[in-house]
C-alpha cells in the first residue's frame, strides 16, 4: 500500500498532484504567488535595465543624450536638475550608467527574495508531507515493516518528500524562464521587428532539424 502510495504521488508527481496533497495536508500556498510576482517582476526589471543599457552605451559613444526626451521617467528625473547639468557630459554619463546598475540590483533583489520565498514554502510543504508519511507509518503493523526494508522507508520520507516538494521551486523557475523569454522578445522587438520577425520564423526550422539531427545520431549510435 505504501508502494503504491509513492508511486502514485511521488516518484510520477506533477502539479496536479501536487496541489491534491496540499488540499489533503490542509497546506495553502499564498506565499508561492508572492514568490512568483517578484520572478516575474524580476524578468521584467532585467528586460528594462537591456532597454536602457543600449540607448545609454550609443549615447556614451556618440554624446548624444537626447533620447532622454522621449522616457518619461528619466525626462521627469532631469528636470529637477539646473540647465547646464541637463547638458553635461559627465554628469547624464554617470547617472544613466547608476540607473542602469540600480535597475540590475533590483533584479537581484527580487530573485533573492523570491528564493527565500519559495524554498521555505518547500521547506513547510515537505515538513507537512513527511509528518502526514510517518503518520501512515504507525498505522501499519509489524508485518508491514518486515516486508519493507528500513532504507525504502527511510528513502519516501526524505528522498521522494524532496522531490515532491521541489516541484514548487521548478514552477517558480519556469515562471521566471518564460517570462525573461516574453521580456527579451519584447526587446528584440524593441531594436528590430523585422529581424525578430525573421528570427522567429527561423525557431521552429532550427528546432525540427535540431530533432532530426539528434536522432540521426542516436540511431546511427546503436
Amino acid at each position: 500500500m505504501l508502494r503504491n502510495f509513492c508511486k502514485q504521488h511521488i516518484i510520477n508527481s506533477d502539479l496536479g498532484q501536487l496541489l491534491h496533497l496540499s488540499r489533503v495536508l490542509n497546506f495553502k500556498f499564498r506565499g508561492i504567488v508572492v514568490g512568483a510576482f517578484l520572478s516575474a517582476s524580476a524578468s521584467f526589471l532585467e528586460g528594462a535595465s537591456m532597454v536602457l543599457l543600449i540607448p545609454t552605451l550609443r549615447g556614451i559613444i556618440s554624446r548624444d543624450f537626447t533620447f532622454i526626451a522621449g522616457v518619461p521617467a528619466l525626462s521627469y528625473y532631469f528636470a529637477f536638475f539646473p540647465e547646464h547639468y541637463r547638458h553635461n557630459y559627465f554628469f547624464l554619463s554617470a547617472n544613466l550608467v547608476g540607473f542602469v546598475f540600480a535597475v540590475l540590483v533590483a533584479k537581484v533583489v527580487f530573485c533573492f527574495i523570491s528564493g527565500l520565498i519559495v524554498s521555505s514554502i518547500i521547506r513547510d510543504f515537505g515538513n507537512e508531507l513527511r509528518k502526514l508519511i510517518f503518520k501512515r507509518y504507525l498505522q501499519f503493523g509489524k508485518l508491514f515493516f518486515d516486508r519493507h526494508s528500513l532504507g525504502f522507508l527511510q528513502q519516501v520520507l526524505t528522498t521522494y518528500v524532496y522531490q515532491v516538494a521541489n516541484v514548487l521551486g521548478t514552477a517558480n523557475e519556469l515562471i521566471y524562464a518564460v517570462t525573461t523569454l516574453i521580456v527579451y522578445v519584447g526587446v528584440m522587438l524593441y531594436i528590430s521587428w523585422q529581424l525578430t520577425l525573421v528570427f522567429l520564423a527561423l525557431v521552429p526550422i532550427l528546432y525540427f532539424a535540431y530533432n532530426w539531427l539528434v536522432r540521426k545520431i542516436h540511431r546511427s549510435s546503436h
